[in-house]
């Protein structure tokens, strides 16, 4: 146990001079945070200040430095322009070709109104989801609420339950995060409902693969209450989501604004809701712009590769994104 609190510490200790914290500083907050003697303090910083390995750390550092620099630069050179912090709203989703060259190439946004509105799963309701698929087995997440890292430990959450059971559950349901059919379930349930996927349609010539392989592969369902949320992080894929039931609320960052998320682990921010964190210890955060949109039943919205976002069902919802 010893150890594994020296470890912490020399971890934490290792991270601030690479990232170029003075020695009083870092003195000051162990002696204040830790429970490390002074003796012991000040021979762990002569350690660290000596060791090759912070020194190669420091150069790898101020690569990441220049490319933060870069990025910042970036987006306040961007902020001059209205655009910058605006969606493009169509009603009508784009030729294809004018799609790639406007939205895809240019990494933007767009939300087409009503872009699946002539889906027949548009007129799904949870009844007739039950006498559809009721009796087949789902995966599903549940008990997110006892885990505040629910999202990075989602393999301890995964429950199998019927169709009718889950929607039974969500009818029956306050606003709750608690459960939720999420994209970590997509290998066993996409599989399982996969014939619902009949009642899908285009958006636009050339905007969607819907083979059955590519919609086993590269596409999920998410389904649950009003109340869920998915934390603040950005895919290494463009992403078409479509709306299918309820509404969901929609915030947007621009991947240039990644230098104020406290992005430490793979594709999440630390700042999980962008309505609900503590400024006090992620004053960066307060930097950003966010595009807030709601998505409503029938509307497709593409979300480009390295955009970060932050979902929250603002009824209950079924949603399918395609990668």
């Amino acid at each position: 146990m010893i150890k594994k609190r020296l470890d912490y510490w020399r971890a934490w200790l290792a991270e601030q001079f690479i990232y170029g914290c003075s020695v009083p500083k870092v003195k000051q907050v162990l002696l204040r945070s830790s429970d490390l003697d002074e003796k012991t303090i000040d021979a762990e910083i002569y350690l660290a200040q000596n060791s090759p390995y912070i020194q190669g750390g420091k150069r790898v550092a101020e690569m990441f430095h220049k490319r933060e620099w870069l990025l910042k630069t970036l987006d306040e050179l961007g902020r001059w322009d209205d655009e910058y912090r605006e969606i493009a709203i169509v009603d009508q989703a784009p030729n294809y070709e004018d799609f790639k060259k406007e939205y895809i190439s240019k990494n933007k946004p767009l939300l087409i109104k009503g872009g699946a509105s002539h889906w027949k799963a548009m007129d799904w309701t949870f009844d007739s989801l039950k006498d559809k698929v009721g009796d087949i087995q789902v995966e599903i997440l549940d008990e997110r609420n006892k885990n505040a890292n629910f999202e990075l430990d989602k393999q301890k959450h995964v429950k199998m339950i019927t169709m009718t059971e889950f929607i039974d559950r969500i009818v029956s349901s306050d606003a709750s995060n608690d459960f939720y059919m999420t994209a970590h379930n997509a290998k066993n349930v996409t599989k399982n409902l996969v014939q619902l996927t009949e009642d899908y349609g285009d958006i636009g010539d050339g905007y969607l693969d819907m083979s059955r392989e590519a919609i086993l592969k590269r596409s999920s369902f998410w389904m649950g209450p009003e109340g869920t949320k998915t934390p603040l992080h950005y895919d290494r894929m463009n992403n078409v989501f479509v709306q299918i039931y309820g509404k969901k609320r929609i915030q947007l960052v621009h991947p240039f604004q990644l230098p104020y998320l406290y992005n430490h682990n793979f594709v999440f921010s630390a700042v999980k809701y962008l309505d609900q964190y503590d400024e006090a210890k992620y004053p960066q955060a307060k930097k950003i712009t966010p595009i807030t949109i709601d998505v409503e039943a029938g509307d497709v919205l593409f979300i480009p590769v390295s955009w970060l976002h932050y979902v929250k069902s603002t009824e209950s919802s079924i949603s399918h994104t395609f990668l």
